[in-house]
């Protein structure tokens, strides 16, 4: 037997050893010991792991490759029995994406490596033709039957050997290459320019397998190197014996061109050994990722906590319906759980700080491409999470139309502010000027939604004057609330009520320049102007015998925090103020 261990370290080789651990997992190989801080194994299990690697992203992953959609997709048609106009449409859309998938360069070099050739996907594919009617002719005429007969026939032919199992696994492994692992390292192995042809299974096993078993093979007690990353020996500064990192997307240097970023130009204290090397190709595996968008939880508490927070049973199978930060909200709440287990009691007061490592390749191609960020999710911030778990889930998919055109998605700019440990006001005044839609298309008709980001926002700034006090006087005290709720509330109304005497008056149209007005001050954080405004409009609208002034705004006059989620509150009330108790749904949704 040879063992060989891997530590947990930095966060990349966290994502890889999750990752490593995954793919075990999936193949049903249960041979290896996992510590708090470490991986064992028997590098015998490494045997087949070339084919278990992208077996574990073809489970996970596989709606969403091209492979899937084509077959898939196709089958609708084939057993389609009435055709219409919308289907013709269908059918030209699907022809159009299904065509370029099958000439480009990826499908063309697994045909190479295949050798099942009974069908020629390439002449095959020249083959598939979209659909056209000509002026007056219906779906129902001959001439356009016999078409959509002879182009099922084309398509079921090509169906029947996608679906062949040598065929689909090297389609599937290149999907696999070039969707999700092309994001995270390249340049080596299947990945390099002139290993485009060659067996991608192979290609795998000899750059990053092969080198491990010869490294146990050969002795190293008079190595005078070692790998910066685990400590190990390493016998030479050289392939197979130890790796530069400027394989990892924008995590390296290419060491015998770049000697200039080290130490006296000399660059041998930065390589690693071939144990990393290969841990580190796993960590697209222990990404979760989707649409060129990734993220990692990095809770090194044990190797166990890594495996469990980023692959729980609800999102193992990423669907095509799926979104990037319905998975994180997941692992949010999954993370929740795990740190209020009896189980894991001692956790829940370990755990702290932990880093949420997000990937993005959206930028890619600016010179200032970064494709990493690191935040941290400390357990206050879990607990505000928590607290507002319904209203998180219902900003998921929410977009705001900005002026420039751009989108603005409400969840994850909400989050970005938690992690950076910034209140949400600037978000929320940006949303007050903005006419916010409930998805892409439709109108939101209540002030719900920015509404719970008032009351989250809330929660957050009673964290921070919570951590101020037990740092001042060691007391703990639940500031979660730091404006009661229903105070809140009671503002909110107190707009509604506001504009409802405004409409009773026949003076709606007055209301927009209040607005304005008052959206200005709390921006400014300038109490004196807000206040007079609230006072001018009361006076203006008030009926005999009327309160002008909700007492409840006196809070706001010496706290600018205060004053801005109280005056956000009423003026989201003053927006939508349509009836005196406004909307009979919402005032069930606030209860």
């Amino acid at each position: 037997m040879t063992i060989a261990r891997i530590e947990t370290a930095d966060a990349l080789l966290n994502a890889g050893i999750t990752g490593f651990v995954n793919i075990l997992n999936d193949a049903n190989i249960t041979s290896y010991k996992c510590g708090n801080n470490y991986v064992e194994f028997d590098i015998s299990i490494l045997e087949n792991f070339h084919h278990y690697y992208f077996d574990y992203f073809a489970n996970r992953y596989k709606e969403l490759l091209s492979h899937t959609f084509i077959v898939t997709k196709g089958k609708d048609f084939l057993y389609k029995k009435e055709w219409d106009d919308k289907t013709i449409e269908d059918w030209n859309k699907y022809i159009e994406r299904a065509k370029k998938n099958l000439k480009s360069n990826s499908y063309l070099a697994a045909y190479k490596m295949m050798s099942c050739t009974e069908v020629d996907l390439v002449e095959m594919e020249k083959k598939l033709k979209k659909l056209k009617l000509k002026k007056n002719q219906t779906v129902s005429d001959s001439d356009i039957q016999n078409e959509i007969h002879e182009q099922i026939h084309y398509l079921q032919t090509i169906i029947d050997f996608l679906e062949k199992e040598e065929v689909e696994k090297y389609i599937l492994a290149k999907n696999i290459a070039y969707t999700i692992i092309d994001n995270f390292w390249g340049g080596v192995s299947f990945l390099h320019k002139s290993s485009t042809t060659a067996d991608i299974f192979e290609e795998y096993k000899k750059y990053f397998i092969d080198p491990i078993k010869l490294y146990y093979e050969e002795d190293h007690t008079k190595d005078k190197y070692v790998c910066f990353i685990s400590n190990t020996p390493i016998k030479k500064l050289s392939k197979p014996h130890a790796y530069d990192m400027a394989w990892l997307t924008k995590m390296g240097v290419d060491m015998s061109r770049k000697t200039s970023h080290f130490w006296n130009l000399q660059s041998n204290t930065c390589y690693i050994s071939p144990l990393i090397n290969f841990i580190y190709s796993c960590i697209p595996a222990g990404f979760t990722f989707m649409n060129d968008q990734g993220y990692f939880v990095n809770c090194n508490s044990s190797v166990e906590a890594l495996t469990r927070l980023n692959n729980n049973h609800e999102m193992y199978v990423i669907k095509s319906d799926d979104n990037i930060q319905l998975l994180e909200a997941r692992t949010y709440y999954q993370l929740i759980d795990f740190m209020e287990n009896q189980k894991h009691k001692k956790a829940k007061y370990e755990i702290d700080n932990i880093q949420v490592i997000k990937f993005s390749n959206t930028d890619n191609k600016t010179d200032n491409f970064r494709p990493y960020t690191y935040n941290v999710l400390s357990k206050d911030k879990l607990e505000v999470i928590k607290r507002h778990q319904k209203s998180l889930n219902n900003m998921i998919n929410r977009v705001v139309k900005m002026g420039d055109g751009s989108y603005l998605r409400i969840y994850q700019n909400v989050m970005e502010r938690l992690y950076s440990n910034k209140n949400q006001f600037d978000l929320i005044g940006l949303l007050c000027r903005t006419n916010l839609p409930s998805k892409a298309e439709e109108p939101i008709r209540s002030n719900r939604l920015l509404l719970d980001i008032v009351y989250l926002n809330n929660s957050f700034i009673g964290t921070i004057i919570q951590n101020q006090k037990e740092k001042e006087d060691g007391s703990m005290s639940d500031y979660y609330s730091y404006v009661r709720r229903e105070t809140i509330a009671y503002m909110e109304n107190a707009g509604r009520k506001l504009a409802y005497n405004y409409k009773v008056r026949n003076a709606s149209n007055k209301l927009g320049g209040i607005t304005y007005r008052l959206l200005n001050a709390l921006k400014t954080k300038d109490t004196g102007k807000f206040m007079d405004t609230f006072i001018n409009a009361h006076l203006y609208a008030a009926r005999e015998g009327e309160l002008i002034i909700p007492p409840q705004m006196t809070e706001a006059l010496t706290d600018e925090d205060k004053l801005q989620t109280l005056g956000y509150a009423f003026v989201l009330g003053l927006r939508s103020g349509l009836s005196p108790k406004g909307d009979k749904k919402e005032e069930e949704e606030n209860e």
